[in-house]
């Protein structure tokens, strides 16, 4: 099965780029194309697949109470699989670590569990040997709550850092702001260091949006 996506993407950014595949198979998404359903057998061929072409991991390939597919589908592949984002609480993950259905936990504070949850499960993951990377696609108020539980935990070894232009850039992304997260020369994001979750919201952005809505 061709994957010419992911083959130009490598030929683009070369051998020493690490890339990671999201199938977006957790939880249904209805309403804006028709949108295929994987099962075992197709998580697993794709997964042998990305594994030839280097790929870092495969993000959410099958539904995310799947349990016995995931365990499965993990333990047959040396590619990492990766998901979590939209479990909701510790009793969620500690099935999900239990039964090692991902080598890699993307639970989101602003969606899953909380920033004091956030840690108990990256705890739960550390002691199980597995890393934990949050999931951050909400906006500039639900990056920087993710950002902290990065900070905070030894087992994180990526930000994902919310990024598809046009549209989805932080200045649209961090819109209620006083100031857009970024990324430095080096690809770093860094922690706020203010008080609270370290940001400043823009009451008067935010004002203006209200009023357009009513």
């Amino acid at each position: 099965m061709p994957y010419p996506a992911v083959e130009a993407v490598r030929d683009a950014v070369g051998p020493d780029m690490e890339i990671m595949v999201d199938a977006n198979q957790a939880w249904p998404i209805h309403g804006f194309s028709e949108y295929p359903t994987w099962d075992l057998k197709r998580a697993m061929v794709t997964a042998r697949e990305l594994e030839a072409l280097g790929v870092a991991w495969l993000e959410e390939p099958l539904g995310m109470y799947d349990y016995d597919a995931l365990s499965t589908l993990t333990a047959s592949t040396a590619l990492n699989i990766s998901g979590g984002e939209m479990n909701s609480d510790i009793f969620e993950f500690r099935e999900l670590i239990g039964r090692r259905c991902y080598d890699i936990l993307q639970p989101d504070v602003t969606l899953s569990c909380g920033i004091l949850n956030g840690k108990k499960i990256a705890g739960m993951a550390e002691a199980a040997g597995l890393s934990l990377n949050p999931h951050t696609w909400t906006n500039g108020i639900g990056l920087a709550a993710n950002l902290h539980l990065m900070g905070a935990i030894p087992n994180c070894t990526y930000c994902e850092f919310p990024y598809e232009p046009p549209g989805w850039v932080p200045e649209a992304r961090d819109a209620m702001l006083a100031r857009p997260f970024d990324i430095d020369g080096e690809g770093y994001v860094h922690l706020p260091e203010a008080p609270g979750l370290g940001i400043e919201v823009d009451m008067e952005k935010i004002r203006a949006h209200g009023e357009k809505i009513l």
